[in-house]
């Protein structure tokens, strides 16, 4: 193998087991989700909970999900708080 792709493998592997050091799941609760069940939600940048989100700043939010059974969804809703300091 050349020598370039064991150092890419070698980048790579590394990225991915760091991942989760970049992004965190944040603390949620599901306030009746139906049609399927939300197993994590991250936030990207988030250092600490509860997330300091910065005016202006692009923040991205991921939200993880398992449906239990087949579904065509046309529009979902998602309710948030925003904790002033």
């Amino acid at each position: 193998m050349i020598w370039w792709m064991q150092l890419l493998i070698i980048v790579v592997c590394g990225a991915i087991l760091h991942l989760p050091e970049f992004v965190d799941a944040v603390d949620f609760a599901d306030c009746g989700s139906t049609g399927a069940i939300v197993v994590s939600v991250d936030v990207f940048p988030c250092n600490n909970d509860p997330c300091t989100l910065v005016k202006g700043a692009l923040t991205t939010f991921t939200v993880n999900f398992v449906a239990p059974s087949h579904h065509h969804i046309w529009k979902f809703h998602i309710d948030y708080y925003v904790m002033e300091l």
